[in-house]
């Protein structure tokens, strides 16, 4: 067993005139000071100078023993009002002789008596709240410091700071409070002020709370956050990156995951609605212009494309993911958007959840020309645009084959087909632009247009057949004619 031998501690006397003294102090230091926050060090001073033999007494023991004086009311409420109102020494320049004078009909007994242990600041029973907050861990000179960025919005935290009313003994507002504690619900936070006064607490928040229960118009922060990140195309671990590249706490990934899955039902019917409308849109100018068949149902001039989740080049036919979309040609408005997806356990989970389901079809145009879905006297027929050609065009000159022999040509003649590819695409595309600008009927423009890619190939492989009846671009008739040995 081991025994600590050592002079035993003093316990220490708090007179009425030691707490009076403390409170005066404390209302000329806050009385002068713009700044509330380092009265410490000028009350330890003052302290310190009044009673030298108690230079032992630490800044935060003198504090603590300022906020008993006021949480026991160890001064009667009328003398503490009273030393309050007492001309302040330091501000009018008189002697503080006068204070002490109007305390001296106080009973000088000793009020507290206690054996300081370390750790422990307090002589009295803490309540549940303040357990839960204790000022001495809970300040930003002390334990809990606020770090990092915090988004929030600016209007509603300056209002709550200014109808912030003056409560409490003393008149205390959020210039006498000093930040206890956070909580962060995603990136919205909560922050804790308490007085370092009287000791109540209040609330200030980043954002309105009512956003998160849906009773207001904005959108809360951490589903416009995630919806941001939804339209870029990013995922957690890139929105985890930015958020440490400017030093704000991070979103944690199982709320992420929750506000996702609410964005996500959130969009697929807001454009299940929207598509709906542009449709009717559509629907309605054509019964403007007359665009109806027998039975009034309106034609609809619509413009379609695909995507997938990476380019085949006429190669490599294996993305895992494709999306079709029709897109009103005069509104420019989406009708209707599909996505399809090849079996995976991940896609499967999202189907059971009522997402994009895996399905197998077949080439929907032969379909189409069969089921006839607008009528029998209606026929459907595919127009392609500029892009898809050349790029169709572009893989059938990657493999040349004799027109008479329907074998492979020489070696010579697919470099020099290769070699030329770009041309072939540069004169078809230019061809296009001039005739669609040409000022006659459409008609016209489709019977020139055909001549002009027909003759792109005698042009560029130096036979020149039509380039002279054309004559809307320069021909210096130049090079070897490989029309002939091509054929």
């Amino acid at each position: 067993m081991i025994t600590k031998v050592g002079k035993p501690r003093k316990r220490m006397k708090w007179t009425n005139e030691i707490n009076s003294f403390i409170m005066r102090s404390y209302y000329e230091i806050t009385k002068l000071e713009n700044d509330l926050t380092v009265y410490r060090y000028a009350l330890h001073r003052a302290f310190t100078e009044k009673y030298p033999d108690l230079q032992h007494l630490t800044e935060q023991r003198i504090a603590d023993q300022r906020r008993t004086i006021i949480k026991n009311t160890l001064i009667p409420l009328p003398a503490l009002q009273q030393v309050g109102s007492i001309p302040h020494a330091l501000e009018h320049k008189i002697n503080p002789v006068l204070a002490d004078e109007h305390l001296r009909s106080l009973n000088d007994t000793v009020i507290v008596q206690f054996e300081p242990q370390t750790g422990c600041s307090r002589n009295y029973e803490t309540s549940d709240k303040e357990k839960k907050f204790p000022l001495e861990q809970k300040t930003i000179s002390d334990d809990f410091v606020l770090t990092g960025r915090r988004i929030v919005d600016i209007l509603f935290l300056f209002k709550q700071i200014v109808d912030e009313k003056s409560t409490g003994l003393f008149g205390c507002d959020i210039t006498d409070m000093e930040v206890i504690n956070e909580v962060r619900k995603g990136f919205m936070s909560t922050f804790t002020f308490k007085c370092k006064m009287c000791g109540i607490t209040k609330q200030i928040y980043s954002e309105d709370p009512k956003n998160f229960s849906g009773t207001t118009d904005s959108i809360d922060i951490n589903s416009a956050l995630t919806l941001g990140a939804v339209s870029t195309g990013i995922g957690y671990s890139t929105f985890a990156k930015i958020a440490a590249a400017i030093n704000m706490p991070m979103i944690a990934e199982k709320t992420y995951v929750h506000y996702h899955e609410k964005v996500a039902d959130a969009i697929y019917s807001t454009a299940t609605q929207v598509m709906e409308e542009a449709g009717r849109e559509e629907a309605e100018l054509a019964k403007r212009l007359g665009e109806v068949d027998g039975n009034g149902i309106p034609f609809i001039t619509v413009v379609a494309d695909g995507a997938w989740s990476k380019r085949s080049y006429n190669v490599n036919y294996n993305a895992s993911s494709g999306v079709g979309c029709i897109v009103g040609y005069r509104t420019g408005k989406l009708l209707y958007v599909k996505v399809r997806n090849k079996f995976c356990s991940i896609c499967d989970f999202y189907n059971r959840k009522q997402k994009y389901r895996n399905i197998n079809v077949l080439k929907t145009g032969p379909k189409l020309m069969e089921t006839k879905p607008y009528g029998p006297q209606t026929a459907i027929s595919k127009i392609e645009c500029r892009n898809h050609l050349l790029r169709y065009f572009s893989s059938l000159v990657k493999k040349p084959r004799s027109v008479s022999t329907n074998s492979s040509v020489p070696v010579y003649l697919r470099k020099e087909v290769e070699k030329n590819s770009k041309r072939l695409k540069f004169a078809i595309s230019k061809a296009t632009k001039y005739r669609i600008e040409e000022n006659t009927d459409f008609k016209k423009k489709v019977e020139l247009l055909k001549r002009d890619i027909l003759n792109a190939s005698s042009h560029v492989f130096g036979e020149h057949a039509e380039c002279e009846a054309i004559n809307y671009f320069k021909c210096d008739r130049k090079g070897t004619n490989f029309v002939a040995l091509m054929k």
